[in-house]
């Protein structure tokens, strides 16, 4: 279920909604310390940051941490703890922002 999330992250970043629309760019972010978020994306400016939760990992120290350097980005969890993956498949790019 996981690695389908994370195809349709990179799948939805990279969506041409209209012909206004554009494209999305997709990062990963690391800290010097090591915290990370699996994906970043960004529009017209815009920053998001998806951190892809299973089960058994609860962590979200790189999003806090994302989140105190990039203040004006939006944060979304997907899978436990956070928003439920069928929620997160069918969402249209436009609604993350």
């Amino acid at each position: 279920m996981f690695q389908r999330i994370e195809y349709q992250i990179i799948t939805k970043s990279h969506e041409k909604q209209d012909a206004t629309a554009g494209r999305y760019k997709t990062y990963y972010w690391r800290d010097k310390t090591g915290r990370e978020v699996d994906y970043v994306l960004e529009k017209n400016g815009q920053l998001l940051a998806i951190e892809v939760k299973s089960n058994t990992d609860d962590s979200n120290s790189g999003l806090g941490e994302f989140r105190k350097q990039f203040k004006n980005a939006k944060a979304l969890i997907v899978g436990e703890g956070g928003l439920k993956a069928e929620e997160f498949l069918q969402m249209k790019p436009e609604m993350l922002f």
